[in-house]
């Protein structure tokens, strides 16, 4: 790490015109064992080698999605999954092509749930995507306010159910999601949305078994999962760690609200200071 903090390797594959939506420049990046992954708001992928391999270090450029690409996660060695505005979550191997070549077609797009088919309406943005390698799985939370879950082992989707907040609205637009990373939890999931709820899922049941809504409705930016703790973070810089079988509070840590940490010299200890 040091090595390469002092040699520092900077590349340019992207463009750096804003896109018509919220994005622009690099809007996603993922890192696998041996490559690096970007995706830019031009709707554009790379797979690039990482610093210190022989050969070329952008791998391959894709044309990935209609739209910013908006999520990008190993998927294996020299494989990614990415989602973008489009609404489409797509796969992606560095090895089936040249590095200069530019491809027009991906290389396996997961197929849609029966409902949107059905429906017959442009796909809703994804904004939020995580890929479990360990059990092939993939799951997306996307602005129309539903999760999506696939099998990637058998290629075909398992879940679409919308979020449900405390009001009575349509689902609010999703910006988080999260499998539990405990290990005898391998079947729960968390999605955080922009009106600041967030819901917990059980694979064996049909509705959330919990939630929560912050009443500032400020739009939760992250959601991390593991066992029987939650931690959200929300827009307004307020981080909640949750017990959620107590279903209780451990503790919020606020904005710093322009006060910072300064360790004593003699090392004292840390004080806060305005």
């Amino acid at each position: 790490m040091d090595r390469h903090l002092e040699d520092p390797c900077q590349w340019q594959a992207h463009s750096v015109t804003p896109s018509p939506g919220r994005f622009a420049g690099i809007s996603a990046v993922g890192i696998g064992n041996q490559e690096l992954f970007t995706g830019g708001a031009d709707g554009s992928m790379c797979i690039w080698s990482q610093p210190g391999r022989s050969g070329d270090r952008l791998l391959r450029k894709i044309p990935a999605h209609g739209g910013a690409v908006t999520c990008v996660e190993s998927a294996g060695p020299a494989q990614a999954f990415s989602a973008g505005e489009d609404g489409y979550v797509r796969y992606w191997s560095a090895e089936v092509a040249t590095p200069s070549s530019m491809e027009t077609t991906c290389d396996a797009e997961l197929p849609l749930h029966n409902r949107d088919c059905r429906e017959r309406t442009p796909q809703s943005p994804i904004y939020s995507m995580c890929v479990d390698r360990r059990l092939s799985r993939v799951l997306a939370g996307a602005e129309d306010g539903c999760i999506r879950l696939w099998d990637t082992m058998v290629w075909r989707p398992t879940k679409r159910s919308p979020h449900i907040s405390a009001s009575e609205e349509e689902p609010p637009s999703l910006t988080a999601v999260r499998f539990n990373t405990g290990e005898a939890f391998y079947h729960e999931f968390v999605s955080g949305a922009a009106d600041g709820s967030w819901c917990l899922w059980d694979l064996r049941e049909a509705q959330p078994v919990n939630g929560a809504k912050d009443p500032e409705k400020s739009k939760l930016m992250s959601v991390a999962l593991h066992g029987a703790r939650l931690l959200t973070c929300a827009e307004n810089g307020l981080l909640v760690l949750w017990d959620l079988r107590a279903n209780k509070v451990l503790r919020k840590v606020a904005p710093m609200d322009g006060q910072y940490l300064r360790r004593s010299r003699k090392g004292s200890g840390t004080q806060a200071r305005t």
